[in-house]
């Protein structure tokens, strides 16, 4: 809580109240999670994607962060997102997800499952 808490700090000393960089805010909408401040780790995964639509990064963590704060629907519609828009980045997407316990509430759910298959598909050799 205390990391949390000095990283917000960090933050918000470098990019004021309200940054305005996509991967700033995504990242930190992380760690508003982890403060308990749901709304606005929320608000910051939006305003995130909105500035930057084509980073993967920014829809993994804004997946993670609606992930935690039960949104699933939400967080799939992220990584699916990535998934389909952003070829290059599968692999990446794989290797995060197979292990990120921000994604664990979605681990049950057809739809990542799936995803989750999908994406195994992918980088498997070709014979």
């Amino acid at each position: 809580m205390i990391a949390a808490r000095q990283a917000l700090g960090l933050i918000q000393e470098a990019f004021g109240k309200e940054p305005d960089v996509a991967e700033v805010l995504a990242m930190g909408a992380t760690t508003l999670i982890c403060l308990g401040d749901h709304a606005r780790a929320e608000a910051w995964a939006k305003r995130a994607i909105l500035l930057d639509p084509e980073s993967y990064s920014v829809h993994y963590n804004a997946a993670c962060t609606y992930a935690v704060i039960g949104k699933p629907d939400a967080a799939q519609k992220c990584l699916e997102y990535v998934f389909s828009q952003m070829p290059r980045a599968r692999g990446w997407l794989l290797a995060n997800a197979r292990h990120d316990t921000q994604l664990d509430s979605l681990r049950e759910r057809p739809e990542f499952q799936k995803l989750m298959e999908r994406l195994e598909a992918h980088a498997a050799p070709v014979s």
